[in-house]
Order: structure tokens, then sequence, then C-alpha cells
């Protein structure tokens, strides 16, 4: 299933979801996404995106050609963390496309938030006798920090939303006019303001977006890890990369790929168009002459099977002397 999302910036992005539990329906979906894009968005836990990209060279997209971004939603720390791992000691010799591959992730938590994060796993080991993975914090995972979040924000909200209303909106019997509550109400009352929250200050803008501060990773070669090289500051609008950071992409000469393929998606443009041209003239005269050669043999067949009969003389033909 695919559809188009348009975004701000004339950025136009094409959403399709497939089933990671059959190669032949990721190789499908990887020449899909091959049509349209050097860049391929993948919203899916690691194992997944492992499962995804073994499969690119079946579909030509393991060159260095395609960049791969998986926003990942699974909890870290100093690294990625718990699943994360499972992208240490690739073998990026055989599978060259993980070089290719940038993860985001929540920006870590640091010391400001040890006493909110130790409460949070106090309060699910007594409440529910769950316990986190060792070495991640309960803040660092998407889910998690989202769901806190979201509490906090919610009750600014309707906080706010009652006070203006019981000051500013009564009738002549002093009640309120309006539900302080209502769906869309409470949604446009979300927009275009600042929260400060206990995790981080947070802004929603108009189209009720919250932007967030992301850390970005890329395959290292020589650890042969996912290391951090470089942070998303949403406050900027800007990419910070790290001062030693490098990504060894799988191209010629290491560089990332241009924004267009050399021959375009299709593969039949730019430099190949010509290539093309002379595809298609030499594969419709195959196509005229194998017509051709098949219009001859019939017609042969048709007359040497043809019952001679043009030679003989029927009665009424014969005069009697």
């Amino acid at each position: 299933m695919s559809h188009i999302i348009k975004m701000e910036k004339r950025i136009t992005m094409t959403q399709r979801m497939i089933s990671t539990a059959n190669r032949l329906t990721i190789q499908d979906g990887l020449s899909f996404a091959k049509t349209k894009s050097r860049v391929v968005i993948i919203l899916a836990p690691v194992g997944s995106v492992i499962r995804i990209l073994k499969e690119t060279p079946f579909v030509g997209m393991s060159d260095g050609d395609f960049v791969f971004l998986n926003v990942q939603l699974e909890g870290r720390s100093e690294g990625p963390s718990g699943r994360l791992a499972n992208l240490d000691n690739i073998e990026f010799q055989e599978f060259p496309v993980f070089r290719s591959l940038l993860m985001l992730t929540y920006y870590p938590t640091g010391q400001e938030l040890m006493h909110l994060n130790e409460e949070i796993e106090t309060r699910a080991q007594t409440a529910y006798h769950s316990t986190y993975p060792k070495n991640t914090k309960p803040l660092d995972n998407v889910p998690v920090r989202a769901a806190y979040d979201i509490v906090e924000l919610l009750a600014a909200v309707l906080y706010t939303s009652r006070s203006v209303e019981n000051s500013s909106r009564v009738t002549a019997e002093g009640t309120s006019t309006e539900n302080p509550c209502g769906g869309l109400k409470f949604a446009k009352a979300t927009t275009n303001r600042s929260f400060a929250l206990s995790t981080e200050p947070a802004f929603v803008d108009s189209n009720r977006i919250r932007n967030i501060d992301l850390d970005i990773f890329a395959f290292n070669t020589t650890l042969r890890s996912m290391k951090s090289v470089g942070s998303y500051k949403w406050t900027k609008h800007a990419i910070m990369w790290s001062d030693d950071y490098s990504i060894d992409w799988p191209t010629v000469g290491g560089k990332p790929p241009p924004d267009v393929p050399a021959c375009g998606y299709s593969g039949l443009e730019g430099l190949c168009a010509a290539t093309a041209l002379r595809q298609t003239i030499t594969a419709v005269a195959s196509s005229v002459s194998a017509l051709l050669v098949l219009g001859i043999t019939w017609a042969g067949w048709k007359f040497f099977t043809k019952k001679l009969e043009w030679f003989l003389l029927e009665a009424r033909d014969l005069t009697t002397i």
C-alpha cells in the first residue's frame, strides 16, 4: 500500500507499507522505492532494518547510490543500545549497504534528568514488576518519553484553556458557552506555542508538529558498530556534524551519491538515453523481422500443403465426338 505525502519546501514523500516477513515482498518494496528517490526512509525496528538492507543486493541498491535513513524508536544510552547493538559486527564487506545507513534517534538525556529516570524505573518496578534493560534510561526510549511528555502537554493546554474560558467567555447566567475540552478547540490550543516540559522545552508549530533534537549515527567500519556522527538541532533547523565525523560511503571515492542518478530513476534517462533508444530500435526491428519470417513461413506452408487439383477435368468440360 502506498500514497503520496506532500511536505513543505517542495518535498514529496511516497509512503509504502511492506511486510518484512517475506523476502520477495521486501524486494518488491525496494524496487518500488528505487524508481522514486535516492533517499529511502525506513520506519521500523532494527531487526526489520537489517532484513530490508540485506535484500538490497538483489535489486541493485547496495553499492552506495542510495541513502537509507532509519528513524529509530527503540531505547539507547551511550550509542545505540539494546536491540540497536544488533548492528554491531555486521559483515560490512559482505553487505556494504550498511555503510549507506544513517540512524536518527532521540538525543540522549543527561544528568539533569537522572532523578526523573530513577523515579520512572522505581514506579515501573513497584507497580508493574517491570525492569528496563541494563545501561538504558527510560526517557531515552521514544514511546516512554512521548507518553510522559504528552501528559504534561495536555495538562498545560487544559489548564490554560479553562482559565481563558472562565475569565472571558461566560453567559449572563455565569456559565461557559463552549466546552473547553472540545476536540477541535483543544487541538487548536496546542499550536504555535511553547511548553516547559520536565524533559526539555518543546514547541508545537502551526501544523501541530513537535520538533525534537535528534542524534545521528552512521556505521563505523573500523569499530564495526554504529557511532554518533552529529545531531539535529531543531531550534537552529540545522545538522551539527561532529568535528571528527567521517562516513565511509560504499561508492567509488567514498562520496555520497548525487541527488539524481546519472541515468535517472528509470535507468533510461540522462547518460543512458541514447543506449535506451538504440535498445528500443533494436527491439522493434527484431519484432518486425520475426513477424516477416513468421508470415513467409505461414504462406509457404499454406502453398505446399494445399491439395493440388488444378489439373483435373470435370465431366461438363468434356465433349462427345
